[in-house]
């Protein structure tokens, strides 16, 4: 998989659109926006809801959760995109500092461009990084926007960057699984047979497993391994949205009840964040950018 993906990069970093999406790669979308945006006096509105940081906190309660985790704080972020949106890594960043957690997740999508990577792309998220403290680490996947540079960076710098591939964490002699794969929205190189392959059946069976995922495309493969935890973003919730938060776009293959916030699916919770930051276009409507805590607790 890792080969396919650096064949796909190869073959559109210098281009100017990336094939393979609608709305989020059409410029003539994103220039009609913007200009609807100007003609309408709503760009400083748009631009000013990008920093609404909104604080998400949720309990999940999972079966096979152990006790040793009950109560486990887990802080996701997705698609932050800092370094398109001047001030925001500063405004995450004084956030964070107020909240308590025990892990942090990232979703994907670091960088705000898709193609020729540029090292200086990255420094709004490693000052961002710095300033997390989560005693059981920072674990990432890849999305659509990040090529492998990305996850190369990431852990030159702390971060577990998970390509297909599972950790399994301890407490008090008891374990749970984190699991990530890659992005299954544009590159498709998502594998989650190999990585669950290095799980026997029966522990497997037994360990709660928590995946991270870029998009919420793959809820049916997930569903079929028993995973008890989903998470996810890429869509931004739709990022401009219809009053009560009905997304116009949302940008993703999948059912539409998988496109924001909390859901079930068989005996699998899921949760799809609307993103922390913003892409193609600088606004956001009906569609705060969020910080999610996850609190686990077991289902008794």
């Amino acid at each position: 998989m890792l080969k396919k993906r650096l064949q796909i990069e190869s073959s559109f970093k210098d281009k100017h659109i990336q094939a393979g999406g609608k709305f989020e790669n059409s410029k003539f979308m994103h220039h009609l926006l913007s200009g609807m945006l100007k003609f309408f006096k709503l760009e400083q509105r748009a631009l000013n809801n990008l920093f609404d940081l909104n604080v998400i906190n949720r309990d999940v309660k999972l079966a096979k959760l152990p006790k040793s985790f009950d109560g486990f704080k887990i802080l996701h972020l997705s698609d932050i995109h800092l370094d398109g949106i001047t001030g925001l890594t500063e405004k995450l960043s004084a956030e964070i500092s107020t909240l308590a957690y025990d892990m942090c997740v990232i979703t994907g999508d670091f960088r705000f461009d898709k193609r020729r990577f540029h090292a200086d792309e990255m420094a709004p998220t490693l000052q961002l990084l710095s300033t997390i403290n989560a005693p059981e680490g920072i674990w990432a996947v890849l999305g659509n926007h990040d090529c492998i540079e990305v996850a190369e960076t990431l852990e030159q710098h702390g971060v577990q960057v998970l390509l297909n591939e599972n950790k399994v964490i301890e407490r008090q002699g008891q374990q749970l699984a984190i699991i990530g794969v890659d992005d299954p929205h544009f590159y498709r190189c998502d594998d989650l047979t190999t990585s669950l392959a290095s799980l026997s059946k029966d522990r497997s069976e037994t360990l709660t497993k928590i995946l991270l995922v870029h998009s919420p495309e793959i809820v049916a493969a997930a569903v079929q391994e028993e995973i008890d935890l989903y998470l996810c973003g890429h869509t931004h919730g739709g990022q401009i949205a219809l009053p009560f938060g009905i997304p116009l776009f949302i940008n993703a293959r999948c059912r539409r009840k998988y496109a924001s916030g909390a859901f079930t699916a068989g005996k699998m919770f899921g949760y799809t964040h609307r993103g922390t930051g913003a892409s193609s276009v600088l606004a956001r409507f009906n569609c705060p950018p969020e910080i999610v805590i996850h609190t686990l607790k077991v289902d008794t």
